[in-house]
This record gives C-alpha cells, structure tokens and sequence, in this order.
C-alpha cells in the first residue's frame, strides 16, 4: 500500500481537505523560508522572490495530492510521477513569466541550456518538497501500524488474563464441598430435614457460583448473596457454633467488583478461624464506602490467622485472589490481612471503583 496520505485506504473528502491543508500550511512555510533565501542571493524582489518559490512548492503539492485521490486506476508510483512532472512544469514555467515575462516554451527555442538548467534546479527544488512529504507519511504508516500492533497485543493479553481469571475464579475449595457432601450423608437418616435444607442451600450455592463464574464482573449485592447461602451451609453443620452478620451500605448494593472474591476470604475465615475452636465463634461481614471506591471487611473471632501455616489452603486462596486482583486493577486494589489485639483475624480489601474502557 503507497505511503502517501492519500492513497485508497483514506477516501473520505474530509480527510483529503483536512490533511491537504495541512501539507499547504507546511509548504507555506517551507516556501516562505526559500523565498527569503532567493531575495536575499539574488537580484529579484521580495515579491517575485515569493512568486516563484510558491509556483514550485504548491503546484507540486497541490497536483501530487489531488492526482493520489482522485486517480486509483493507475500505480501509485506513475501517478506520482506525473503529477510531480507537470507540476514542475508549471513550475518552471511560472519563474520564467515572474522573472523574464515570457513563456518557457519560447525560451525553450531560444535559449534552451537555460530552459534546461531551470528545470535541473526546480527538479531538485520540487522532488525535495516532496521528500519531505513522503517521509511524513512514511512515518505516519508506521505509526500508524505500531498502534495497530499494540492494539492487537493488548487485545490478546486481555483475552489471555480473561482465560486465566476463569481459571483462577472457578477454583473453588475442594474441601468445602466434599464435607458438605459428606454432612449431607450422614444427615440424611437421621435430620432428613437438615439434610433437605442443605441441599436446597448447596443448589441455590451452586447455581449462583456458576453464573459468577461465567461473568466478568458482579455487584456487592450478588456477591454478598452467594456468601450467605455459603454461610447458611456453614449454619447447618456448625449449628450454633457460627454466628455471622452481614453489614452492606445500601448505596454498594451496585457496586461493582470481580466474582467469587469474597467466598474464599469467608471460607478462609471459617475453616481457619471459627471451625477448629470448640465454641465457634462470630463471623463480620462490613462494607463501607471510600471516595475512590469501597472497603470490604471480613472479621472472625477465631484462633487468628498466626496459627495457621501458610502452605495450607489458606495461602492458595489468598495468592490466587491476590493475582486475580493485580491482572484486573494492577496496583489499586489492596488486600491487607490485621491481627486485632483481642484475637482472630480480619481481612481487609479495598477495591476502587471500575474503570470503563470507552467503546
């Protein structure tokens, strides 16, 4: 495809007056440069000194770019070239009318190694002018296909960190289902109706982790929806060893945040917390706003997070939301993890606000 900016991949009318003009503004200037040089070396005014640098530069702008939009049967390159030749033409015929009054042609026959030495010079004066102007298209093309390549790189990363967050978001804990399995057997002879009533929360559990899993984005209030049927789960097994409470500012029931980031901070809390203590304990769920987006806080009172050892699930669920967290919002998401001084743990996540990508 031809380098020059008005090739067949530019067609609209606007777009050859926008960037003719600003080829003219720029010969303009280059033109008036030359003019300045022409007064100053040799005998002609500044008026025709003027004249004739023009005749040069516009003619050869305007019949080059004119000839590339409008011709498209012919090569580029012979367009060009006849386009550039007459208008040298024109040129050299222009600085013999400024400066002698009389027609090329019959200069031609009367003196043609002038003629002839004049077409040398603009020759060189126009192909210069037009140099110029191919080079500041060549780059344009190149420009113009490195944002295409950036382009297309960055659409294939988000669709690689897309696939990787599925991945990473449809982990869920192994050890959470299968006990819940495993509670819902031995229920079912003895506590048919809790045994009932797991089940029915371990479907509405599950429908809502696969429609999470299958989107890119969810709100607080589902999140918080798919936690309590997780923790309505935890109920039935834990009895009256779990009490939790759920605190949601109205105004975050439409926030929007990533899905499943909140469930494996609870189970966390739950199994490495509240589960291994005889008593149980309480189990916090807050949410606030912040003026750059929200902050979320989970809270158990149980053993704390210093007992557990980090090579246990535990610290997979938190590596893999810390990940999922750095490929949506890179360093503006935080998930810090305190050590109240009365005991147990609370993790803190911090989320801003999502970052629309104008279409």
């Amino acid at each position: 495809m031809s380098v020059f900016s008005f090739s067949q991949s530019e067609t609209g009318l606007s777009t050859f007056i926008r960037l003719l003009s600003r080829y003219l503004l720029v010969t303009l200037l280059a033109c008036g440069v030359i003019t300045i040089l022409v007064w100053l070396l040799t005998d002609l005014d500044l008026l025709r000194s003027a004249s004739v640098s023009l005749g040069y530069g516009v003619t050869a702008v305007l019949l080059l770019n004119t000839a590339l939009y409008w011709i498209r049967s012919l090569p580029t390159w012979l367009t060009a070239g006849l386009a550039l030749f007459l208008g040298l033409l024109l040129g050299v015929s222009n600085h013999f009318w400024v400066v002698t009054g009389e027609l090329a042609p019959r200069l031609l026959l009367e003196q043609p190694q002038r003629v002839l030495t004049q077409l040398v010079i603009g020759g060189i004066f126009t192909l210069s002018v037009c140099y110029f102007f191919y080079t500041y298209a060549l780059s344009r093309a190149l420009q113009a296909d490195i944002e295409a390549h950036k382009a297309r790189e960055t659409q294939q990363q988000h669709a690689s960190a897309l696939a990787e967050l599925r991945v990473l978001q449809s982990q869920m804990e192994p050890h959470f289902l299968f006990n819940t399995l495993a509670n819902i057997q031995g229920l079912i002879d003895q506590q048919p109706e809790q045994a009932k009533a797991m089940i029915q929360a371990l479907t509405t559990l599950l429908r809502r982790n696969l429609h999470q899993v299958r989107s890119d984005w969810s709100t607080l209030n589902e999140e918080l929806a798919l936690v309590s049927a997780y923790l309505e789960i935890q109920q039935i097994r834990m009895g009256e060893r779990l009490q939790w409470q759920i605190n949601l500012d109205d105004e975050l029931r439409l926030f929007e945040l990533p899905p499943l980031v909140l469930q494996p901070l609870v189970e966390n809390a739950i199994r490495h917390g509240l589960e291994p203590l005889p008593q149980g304990g309480t189990l916090t769920i807050l949410a606030v706003p912040t003026l750059q987006g929200c902050e979320i806080q989970i809270e158990d009172n149980g053993i704390g997070m210093q007992q557990v050892s980090t090579t246990e699930g535990q610290g997979v669920a938190l590596n893999n939301l810390r990940e999922r967290l750095a490929l949506l919002y890179d360093d503006r998401a935080k998930l810090r993890i305190v050590r109240p001084d009365e005991g147990g743990t609370r993790v803190v996540l911090t989320l801003p606000f999502r970052e629309r990508v104008a279409s």
